[in-house]
């Protein structure tokens, strides 16, 4: 699994420490269901991560979010999807940073690395220009290997960036993840349709909000 090999990951330099996230752990609504968990990441910030079931097993979806919160790198998201046949490797890099702007080069030589691969256009939306240069959208048949491998090699790079990221005031911090995760509900976003249609659109929010962005402090 794309998440078991980020959370190895992870812990190869981190420790994590997992957060108890209440009846958001386990949420189910025919024909869908839903695992979380979250952790908190050392002192650097905190990573979400989503496993989706549906029609049976026919579809399912694997998401990990790591929000850094205390070095001003930029929001980072994996998605892998399985679905009529097909895979799905959506790598994310949200520039939700305090000075943005920052160029990641060596994001951009790994987009182009595996630019072999077909691509998945993604439609437009209204957080489009917060995506970092580098961002990876493939879709496929027969190419786990290869996504993950992609998703190995962009996990590297991002903890790279994380150890020489400027070290910022998390309120601020906080603040941009947070003007982020509004955006998601107040002009729209597929998965926070999703969960308003699952959980209703206030408790969607304490769970974006507390639990996968973590835009809002825990209690």
């Amino acid at each position: 699994m794309v998440i078991e090999k980020v959370i190895n990951k992870l812990k190869e330099s981190y420790q994590l420490d997992e957060i108890d996230i209440g009846e958001y752990a386990s949420i189910k609504k025919f024909p869908m269901k839903f695992k979380i968990k979250s952790f908190k990441v050392g002192e650097v910030g905190y990573v979400s991560i989503l496993n989706m079931s549906a029609m049976f097993g026919l579809m399912k979806m694997e998401t990990v979010v790591f929000s850094p919160l205390t070095v001003d790198a930029p929001l980072f998201s994996f998605d892998f999807i399985q679905a009529m046949g097909n895979e799905t490797l959506l790598v994310e890099i949200y520039d939700l940073t305090v000075n943005k702007g920052k160029p990641y080069p060596n994001l951009v030589a790994l987009k182009d690395k595996y630019n072999d691969l077909p691509q998945y256009e993604l439609k437009p939306c209204w957080y489009d220009h917060l995506r970092v240069n580098g961002t990876l959208s493939k879709r496929g048949k027969k190419l786990r290997d290869k996504f993950e491998n992609a998703a190995d090699e962009y996990l590297n790079e991002f903890m790279n960036i994380i150890k020489t990221s400027d070290v910022v005031e998390e309120p601020l911090k906080r603040a941009e993840i947070k003007s982020y995760v509004d955006g998601l509900f107040d002009k729209g976003s597929p998965t926070t349709e999703q969960f308003n249609k699952i959980l209703g659109e206030e408790k969607a929010r304490d769970m974006y909000g507390k639990y996968i962005f973590f835009s809002i402090p825990l209690e």
